[in-house]
């Protein structure tokens, strides 16, 4: 006939045991993923910005970065601990920023090789801002960029550059190790 009701009984139960432990594994897996993913994030990007204004002869630029990323790449060049988003030593933490970022971020406007002047640099929501200018520039009909900012650090680091000319706005992503365009407008 059937199976008896003590057997039935223990089926169940081991079933509903075997649903519990599995239940409690997905919750366990769930709980580490909601709380590993809130301290690291799994994508390396920066976006960098460069407006012109014929009118004001001058090229605006701003580099935004993961702030964990680039304190990262500072200690590793630089064999010491920043906190950008909490410097004990301002001073020297626009110090180092700016150096490490003039040496990775190269423009070339037409046939002139630039040189940024760094402004400064803020921080909003675990990134780090961080301006710069270049001035006297008559007329721009091409720029190159060479932007290599955190290669050295992560291979998987991907940058994005937004040119802006008189309103006319082309866009790069660049892939480690890819580091070089020309924009021409």
């Amino acid at each position: 006939m059937g199976e008896s009701p003590s057997t039935m009984y223990k089926k169940q139960k081991t079933n509903r045991n075997r649903q519990i432990k599995q239940g409690y594994s997905v919750f366990i897996a769930a709980v580490w993923l909601v709380i590993n993913s809130s301290f690291i994030h799994p994508y390396y990007i920066s976006i960098t910005e460069l407006k012109y204004t014929s009118a004001n002869q001058t090229i605006e630029i701003s580099c935004r970065m993961f702030a964990d990323n680039t304190e990262e790449a500072l200690k590793k060049v630089y064999n010491q601990a920043i906190d950008l988003i909490h410097p004990k030593n301002k001073v020297l933490a626009d110090s180092l920023l700016a150096e490490y970022i003039q040496k990775r971020l190269r423009i070339k406007v037409d046939t002139r090789t630039c040189n940024p002047h760094y402004i400064g640099y803020e921080t909003e929501a675990g990134t780090v801002w961080s301006y710069f200018e270049v001035v006297n520039i008559k007329q721009l009909k091409k720029i190159q960029l060479e932007n290599t900012l955190l290669y050295d650090f992560l291979p998987a680091q991907t940058n994005i550059v937004h040119v802006t000319v008189d309103e006319k706005r082309q866009s790069k992503r660049l892939n480690n190790p890819e580091s070089t365009f020309l924009f021409a407008f």
